[in-house]
């Protein structure tokens, strides 16, 4: 068997388990449903999935997954095992605040999005990821509340999304906002806004707006404007 990672991505002790359950394998428990009977008694791991395809193994791979293959067998195994360098949420420079909370975004997406589920604890609140970069694979995070957000928009902002076609977001939420909105002149007044506080995001999470949340950025894009 191989086990495929990136050094410096994955968590070492998730990986070190991995393979200590691997080679306690006896020859004989190696049978048909192979790959299913691993998942389901040798790596009962909360992100675990299947694939058969090169494809959604390289994009894991490289987005700090680690994937398993096994001789003989036609599917491999991708493990959610991905961490990332991350700074502690700090007060953001340009939003300080005399009286409230004191913590910020940071660069890594699922941390923003504790932050903000943290404030919000409503079933509606829905986090979508896409990738956006046909060589980056950006992950980009569309949040909204589902009983109060405009599906029109949402879904016209969606379609945006899919419709993108750049290598990657080099300067992550700016080029973003970038292809998004597309000026054709001078507009004085912003058509969106941003934010790296968690307790702005949700306020305006409850008033029916929409955030872009971009990895490797702490800055939220929220819209629309009013």
């Amino acid at each position: 068997s191989y086990l495929i990672f990136i050094d410096g991505f994955a968590k070492d002790q998730i990986l070190l388990y991995v393979i200590e359950r691997l080679q306690n394998l006896k020859k004989e428990e190696i049978s048909a449903d192979f790959i299913a009977k691993l998942i389901q008694s040798e790596i009962a791991y909360i992100e675990v999935d299947t694939f058969n395809t090169l494809e959604p193994m390289k994009t894991s791979v490289l987005s700090g997954g680690a994937a398993l293959l096994i001789d003989g067998e036609n599917e491999g195994i991708i493990l959610d095992v991905r961490e990332y360098p991350v700074r502690s949420p700090q007060e953001p420079d340009l939003e300080k605040v005399t009286r409230g909370s004191r913590d910020g975004l940071v660069e890594t997406i699922i941390f923003n999005t504790t932050l903000i589920r943290r404030r919000l604890r409503d079933p509606n609140l829905i986090f979508e990821l896409k990738n956006v970069g046909s060589q980056s694979r950006t992950d980009v995070a569309i949040g909204y509340i589902d009983n109060v957000v405009d599906h029109k928009l949402l879904g016209e902002l969606k379609n945006k999304l899919d419709e993108i076609d750049v290598n990657a977001l080099v300067m992550a939420e700016k080029t973003l906002e970038e292809l998004l909105i597309k000026k054709k002149w001078y507009n004085p007044l912003p058509q969106v806004r941003f934010t790296e506080r968690p307790d702005v995001v949700a306020a305006h999470l409850l008033e029916g707006h929409i955030a872009i949340i971009v990895d490797t950025s702490p800055s939220v894009i929220l819209l629309p404007v009013t």
